[in-house]
């Protein structure tokens, strides 16, 4: 392999690590402007909503969580060990992206209940799911493994 591949594969994992970073401050910064909202228009929340959303959003948030671990266990096993690097970076990529949108796409839900129902219970499950956010963080290791990448490929990486 050449040089050029070999800079082209080293920048691969910093444009993922980029997308990680951008959907991580979309969240966070979505979480941020629900508390300011909360905290400074008095919002009371909707009451009967509450009850209902208390029980009906860890399950959705669970469902999506367990959906997201799923559908990466599926996509990955499936794929052709046997093809090229490109082929493997490509399905990494897309396997991690839609992993890491079906975790953000949990954590909009739940803000939004959040702000609808006043209710800082749903902090708690923010922090949850930042914190498997960062645990699902695309990284060359777990690419080797999970891509089951050669010992040449993985030195140019």
């Amino acid at each position: 392999m050449n040089n050029e591949n070999s800079g082209i594969f080293k920048n691969y994992f910093s444009a993922l690590n980029i997308l990680f970073i951008a959907l991580f401050i979309g969240q966070t910064i979505y979480f941020f402007v629900g508390l300011y909202m909360i905290q400074s228009a008095n919002i009371n929340g909707f009451g009967g909503l509450n009850t209902i959303f208390m029980f009906i959003t860890p399950i959705v948030v669970l469902s999506i969580i367990l959906a997201s671990k799923f559908i990466y266990t599926k996509l990955v096993t499936e794929f052709d060990k046997s093809s090229s690097l490109d082929q493997k970076l490509v399905s990494y990529r897309t396997t991690n992206l839609i992993k890491l949108a079906l975790l953000e796409g949990a954590n909009i839900f739940n803000i939004s209940v959040m702000i609808i129902t006043a209710n800082y219970f749903f902090t708690a499950l923010f922090i949850i799911i930042i914190v498997l956010f960062f645990f699902n963080k695309p990284n060359k290791e777990k690419f080797i493994m999970d891509y089951e990448v050669s010992a040449n490929d993985a030195l140019n990486i």
